[in-house]
């Protein structure tokens, strides 16, 4: 296995076998180590080699072989006087061969955080806005990529939805067993009320998770990360509330609420990204908004966070 110029060498792993032996093997003789040698000072063609090492061309081109087989060497054309010829270079920094016990079962965590603002797709009803740690922001539902999107630290809109992006770079041949988002966040009404009720829908890759009706839009009390500018009429902070998605189906703050959707249902390995929406839906019984709080915002010190546990797939 070959990462970041070093060539690993794991003995006991059978899947590395023959990796192993390649590379003992291209190693095994004097003139291809001191080939190696003569690459690390420069780049030369078959003929350059073969000239400096004494040897034919055909011989040269035997031993280059076996290295390239091995990974040590990288092999490409370039121009020459004569047309192409084949530029030989080395391809690695290091060579590590060990022994060491594989661990199948070891679970890894990815995490990844996303600003309120970075939102890569939405669609607001009536109104937007966003404050930033130092000012509110007012745009038209005309113009909501406005720059200054990238500072929010607290969305509200009367409904609608925003998607976000995150990567899905630990699902690619890995075994993911848990999916989580988690955000603070409330309804919105008109300076605030507690018992605002609002259904907000979860979506991951267009898949309705679950609808969780937020009980207020929450004031009376300052957010404990609020800035000193912001009024105490208006919204001060939301709960936090974290959505998972197992094989077992989906879970709201670890509370089981949906056993009809699965993990493996979410197509997350597909792509490049994982698409996590917020909708607030005018057919709603409840339909009261949404304010999404930034790490700056509200009662807890984060963004929009997203967290798999996942075991790498050896090969």
């Amino acid at each position: 296995m070959k990462a970041n110029g070093l060539i690993e060498c794991n003995i006991l792993d059978d899947s590395q076998t023959a990796n192993v032996v390649a590379v003992a093997k291209a190693l095994a003789l004097p003139l291809r180590v001191e080939i190696i040698r003569q690459l690390f000072e420069k780049a030369m063609s078959i003929t350059e080699i073969a000239k400096i090492n004494r040897i034919s061309n055909s011989t040269a081109i035997f031993h280059l072989r076996l290295l390239q087989e091995a990974g040590l060497i990288t092999v490409e054309y370039a121009p020459s006087k004569k047309g192409m010829a084949q530029i030989c270079y080395n391809d690695f920094l290091n060579v590590n061969f060990h022994l060491s016990e594989i661990k199948h079962n070891t679970t890894n965590f990815y995490t990844q955080s996303l600003p309120v603002g970075l939102y890569v797709a939405a669609q607001f009803d009536d109104y937007v806005r966003f404050a930033t740690d130092s000012e509110i922001v007012r745009i038209g539902l005309h113009d909501i990529f406005n720059n200054k999107r990238q500072q929010a630290q607290l969305l509200w809109s009367k409904g609608g939805w925003v998607t976000y992006a995150f990567s899905n770079e630990f699902a690619q041949n890995a075994e993911v067993s848990e999916l989580s988002v988690s955000l603070e966040i409330c309804s919105e009404v008109a300076y605030y009320r507690d018992d605002w009720k609002s259904d907000i829908d979860f979506f991951i890759n267009g898949i309705k998770l679950l609808t969780y009706t937020s009980p207020g839009d929450f004031g009376g009390r300052r957010g404990l990360l609020n800035p000193d500018w912001w009024q105490d009429n208006s919204t001060q902070y939301g709960l936090l509330k974290t959505i998972s998605v197992t094989e077992k189906g989906v879970f709201l703050d670890n509370t089981i609420v949906n056993s009809d959707i699965a993990l493996s249902d979410l197509n997350i390995s597909d792509g490049n990204q994982i698409l996590f929406t917020v909708r607030c839906d005018k057919t709603a019984e409840h339909y009261g908004g949404f304010n999404i709080f930034g790490k700056k915002f509200g009662n807890y010190p984060q963004d929009i966070v997203l967290t798999a546990a996942y075991k790498p797939i050896v090969k």
